[in-house]
């Protein structure tokens, strides 16, 4: 409980936990029977909540990591989370989420702007950009971008209006 109690945390992280614990004792302390029935106390007892966990969990995803809402959720399903809590705590957070992603979109963007500036002061050719060559370095950085925000887990429709904005 007191782990519960600082920490927010899934009913698959504590299973975890305690089947590790299980693993490290040389005499069997608890079974899983043993296990179940902490996991039903704690829940009863609202230590563990699935779907505050999940909640919490995107929030903090999308703040602080710049995830977006594909990532988090193979991650809470990776957790054992249910689908359902999943899905819910990605709607509720469907506007942080675009937040998040016209953040990382923008920051990328910057990234990529100023990377080809400094390749491109450092080309001492004397012919000038043709336009087809520009075009070419425009999609390049539309790809990059588009790669990024894919591989942080947001989904292509959505990136490419964040970029068109």
């Amino acid at each position: 409980m007191g782990e519960c109690s600082r920490n927010e945390m899934c009913s698959g992280q504590v299973r975890a936990k305690l089947e590790k614990w299980i693993a490290a004792q040389k005499a069997v302390v608890l079974t899983q029977p043993d296990i179940e029935e902490i996991i039903k106390t704690l829940v009863k007892e609202k230590f563990i909540d699935d779907a505050r966990f999940a909640g919490a969990y995107v929030r903090d995803r999308y703040k602080f990591y710049g995830w977006g809402p594909r990532k988090a959720e193979f991650q809470m399903k990776a957790m054992g989370i249910p689908v359902e809590i999943i899905k819910d705590a990605i709607e509720t957070e469907s506007g942080l989420a675009a937040e998040t992603l016209k953040k990382i979109v923008a920051a990328k963007s910057a990234e990529v702007k100023r990377r080809s500036e400094r390749t491109a002061s450092h080309k001492n050719d004397d012919d000038t950009a043709d336009e087809s060559s520009s075009y070419k370095a425009q999609q390049q950085a539309r790809a990059k971008i588009i790669k990024f925000a894919l591989s942080r887990g947001f989904d292509y429709g959505e990136i490419m209006k964040a970029i068109k904005e």
